[in-house]
């Protein structure tokens, strides 16, 4: 990652997570959502945008985190996710960063075993992690997403 690259940080509980802007399309309010019958664990539905169908990654069951009850304050992350357009729920957005250069680690030399960083902003008190949105679902989870698309358009 250059430190010309910018990062999306969002909150999910105390900790802060980051996407690269290039992959960010726009940030919203969350809104009641529809199930999506078999679809994936992670994805907890879909919503409307502007004529748009897209599925709403659950960011706190796709990390391990504790379900929560979607609250006004909560956010939808519009984002290009491989293939597709989706929705990651998250807590809140905190801003755009800049990270300064020598700032960011690879994620090989944080945590080799977390396939879904790409690496880590170091900070003063902390770090934030940052996700690569082509790993946030697996082969699996992406075809049984599809077949779940498709039949909601074609039953819908």
């Amino acid at each position: 990652m250059s430190s010309a690259e910018k990062l999306v940080v969002f909150r999910l509980d105390d900790t802060l997570h980051a996407l690269r802007l290039e992959n960010v399309l726009r940030v919203v309010r969350a809104v009641q959502l529809t199930a999506l019958p078999d679809a994936p664990a992670t994805v907890a539905g879909v919503v409307n945008v502007q004529g748009e169908v897209l599925p709403v990654i659950d960011t706190r069951r796709r990390f391990g985190l504790g379900a929560k009850a979607l609250e006004p304050s909560d956010r939808l992350i519009l984002a290009s996710l491989d293939t597709r357009r989706a929705a990651l729920l998250v807590d809140a957005v905190e801003g755009v960063l800049s990270p300064e250069a020598g700032s960011v680690t690879p994620a090989e030399r944080v945590v080799p075993s977390m396939e879904l960083t790409e690496g880590a902003l170091r900070l003063e008190d902390g770090m934030i992690l940052i996700y690569n949105l082509e790993r946030f679902l697996s082969l699996d989870d992406r075809r049984q997403l599809e077949q779940a698309l498709e039949r909601l358009s074609r039953d819908g």
